[in-house]
């Protein structure tokens, strides 16, 4: 009992509430209590990877949907009224993100691809707020005659006038009061106080309105009041909501900062809706505050709630730390796979000699110490298969983690097996090349002693050694990488997966030039679409496996990027994946899948049939379980 007393002291020390002004007045708090957003309506199912929704005036909910570039207009009861397809005005496709409605009947909607906001109005009239401006634009919210839009590539939220200019920035780049890692999300409440969600952090931040810092609140982990991986915030019914991503709930706090409450089921089961959750990043609650809406990119849906005042059966939801899953990153060597779980963070080592891989050892602690990570989502390992080569974009840092296994010794887990070799941290180059913010690293290939990382602020790639030391700069020709989330080098070719311009490209090494390009059609349609291109890892025949995040399908094309064969399709059977993102190869042909929608991943043999699968227990099941006599082409269609 001692001990379980010292562990809860422990974890109540680990949220802290930081008020840097005069406290709040106390009649900013209402009466009463705010309901839980706990009484399931109804629900939206088929969506494509809907990631933020807002409530219109006609009492619609408008849903955006990335892989989709387009708008979902839901009814109350989840039934779709309509779409509204988004072009740029290049003609192009967008790639939206954050939504807001606005009291004109307006729609303001982030598109990633173009790093800009577009209004849409009732009349039909579109223009554009932010270009040139905006880095990586995430959440927006209009208020008063204002735009505010949260930019994880500027570390701020930038407040526009209806002239798009941007008087007003609130918070900066860093790690402190004040400051942010990852700003995703951004509410406006009626006193013209600014709140921010930090995703990176985590936590939450409220400003004055001349951006004056007023409060925070800050820790990380699964119990109430700590966050992981916050991904919206809404100002409703005199109170603070935010949608805790990784915890599978909804936190609401007082205007002064105290929590209220916090409510969600945990969806434990494949796909499982209904009232439970599973990675909600979008919460949109009604203008009168008699329902609300959350948004579950994973599961492509948005689940409709009512609220009440009833307390929460306490053994609905007695498992609480579920955040981290394998996804993003993979890389195979001929008797090592290393994995990754960028919710976690972690890494997870498995040994290959066995039919099933075997994890052996984790590594990796959240924080941003050497030997910490905050979003690992690439690896690569050096030809021994002795160095794990690991990514992450939020620290701008790159390490190296020496592994020296003893394939003679018995095969046992070892915590203590992984070591620090080294590590570069790249946002110092964003002061020796005066670079406008720091360096992103969101893929990493390793090609004959160099380690190529593909930068998404700068556009290009640093190669580095085997010491982690710069050796050079390398810059492509043709359209700016606006989402690089694969790179491979083969021999004197590139190969580039950029997903948020929905593109595979391939350039010379040698000097930049854009050989062949696969790109998506403006009408996303055909046999041979791409919706949100994830992974990719190399052919033995000079071409490449991709991997489509929206269609579930995995893409081989030839050395000139044409398509050659397509597998797959969307499920949970053999050859069949959800989301799937990171692939690799190791040096036997195999092929590997990681699916993100289904918390797994899938073996395949170079010709695409299926081998085996591992992850989390009820997703592999399916696979597991379908008889050898089906599906004997290995899924091709």
């Amino acid at each position: 009992m001692l001990a379980r007393l010292a562990l809860l002291f422990t974890l109540t020390l680990s949220i802290e509430v930081h008020a840097t002004a005069p406290a709040l007045a106390a009649q900013d708090q209402p009466a009463g209590m705010p309901p839980r957003w706990a009484e399931f309506q109804a629900q939206a199912e088929g969506l494509l990877e809907p990631v933020a929704a807002a409530w219109h005036r006609d009492g619609l909910l408008v849903v955006a949907e990335s892989f989709g570039s387009r708008l979902a207009w839901l009814r109350p009861d989840g039934t779709l009224e309509k779409r509204t397809e988004l072009r740029a005005e290049d003609g192009g496709l967008v790639w939206p993100h954050g939504v807001e409605c606005l009291p004109d009947g307006s729609v303001l909607v982030v598109d990633q691809a173009r790093a800009s906001v577009l209004r849409l109005g009732p009349d039909g009239t579109r223009t554009t707020l932010g270009a040139r401006v905006l880095i990586e634009p995430q959440g927006v919210c209009g208020a008063k005659g204002r735009v505010w839009v949260a930019d994880s590539g500027h570390g701020r939220v930038l407040s526009f006038s209806d002239d798009g200019s941007y008087p007003q920035a609130y918070g900066a780049p860093g790690r402190g009061k004040g400051l942010f890692v990852e700003p995703v999300d951004v509410a406006v409440d009626e006193a013209g106080r600014v709140w921010v969600v930090d995703a990176g952090t985590p936590k939450i931040a409220c400003f004055a309105a001349d951006g004056t810092l007023l409060l925070e609140i800050e820790g990380h982990g699964p119990h109430e009041g700590l966050f992981a991986r916050p991904a919206s915030i809404e100002v409703a019914l005199g109170h603070v909501w935010v949608c805790d991503r990784d915890n599978h709930r909804v936190q609401c706090f007082a205007p002064t900062g105290e929590l209220v409450h916090a409510h969600g089921v945990h969806a434990l089961l494949p796909h499982e809706g209904k009232g439970r959750l599973h990675y909600p990043a979008g919460l949109a609650i009604a203008p009168d505050g008699s329902r609300a809406a959350l948004v579950e990119p994973v599961e492509d849906r948005v689940q409709f709630f009512a609220g009440n005042h009833d307390e929460p059966d306490p053994l609905l939801n007695l498992e609480r730390d579920t955040a981290a899953h394998v996804e993003g990153g993979i890389a195979a060597g001929r008797q090592t796979l290393v994995a990754l779980e960028p919710s976690g963070p972690d890494a997870r080592l498995y040994d290959l000699r066995d039919k099933e891989p075997i994890e052996i050892t984790r590594f990796l602690v959240r924080g941003a110490k050497h030997g910490g990570a905050l979003s690992p989502v690439a690896v690569a390992l050096s030809p021994d298969a002795r160095l794990a080569y690991i990514a992450d974009p939020l620290l701008s840092r790159v390490t190296a983690v020496l592994v020296e296994r003893d394939l003679a010794a018995p095969l046992k887990q070892d915590p203590f097996l992984p070591r620090l070799a080294r590590l570069v941290d790249l946002d110092a180059l964003q002061t020796v090349a005066g670079l406008p913010a720091a360096p992103r690293p969101q893929a990493i290939a390793w090609s004959e002693g160099e380690l190529w990382v593909a930068d998404r602020r700068r556009g290009g790639a640093w190669v580095l050694d085997a010491k982690l030391e710069l050796l050079r700069e390398w810059r492509p020709e043709g359209p700016r990488w606006v989402d690089p989330t694969a790179i491979a080098v083969e021999g004197e070719r590139v190969w580039i997966v950029d997903r948020k311009s929905r593109a595979v490209r391939v350039h010379a090494k040698r000097d930049g030039a854009l050989l062949h390009e696969f790109a998506a059609k403006a009408e996303l349609g055909g046999a041979e679409r791409l919706l949100a291109p994830h992974g990719m890892a190399a052919h033995s025949d000079g071409g490449a496996w991709i991997s489509d995040e929206g269609t579930g399908r995995i893409l081989r094309l030839d050395r000139e990027a044409r398509v050659v064969e397509s597998i797959g399709g969307r499920g949970m059977g053999r050859v069949q994946f959800e989301k799937p993102q990171g692939l690799c190869s190791s040096p036997d042909g195999d092929l590997w899948v990681v699916e993100r929608g289904n918390h797994r991943v899938q073996r395949l043999s170079s010709a695409g049939a299926y081998k085996d699968v591992f992850g989390a227990r009820l997703w592999c099941l399916p696979a597991r379980q379908e008889s050898a006599e089906t599906r004997v082409d290995g899924g091709k269609q």
